[in-house]
């Protein structure tokens, strides 16, 4: 069991970052989204 949870913990730091960047790229998008709407207002 302990070999196991050990090759499986780069997939999961990997995964783990992945979230975080696409966390970040979507809370950019929504701020570019919400500056742009008050433009058009």
């Amino acid at each position: 069991m302990a070999g196991k949870g050990s090759r499986l913990e780069p997939l999961y730091t990997a995964l783990t970052a992945y979230l975080l960047l696409a966390y970040q790229k979507s809370l950019s998008r929504i701020s570019l989204s919400v500056q742009y709407i008050f433009q058009l207002v």
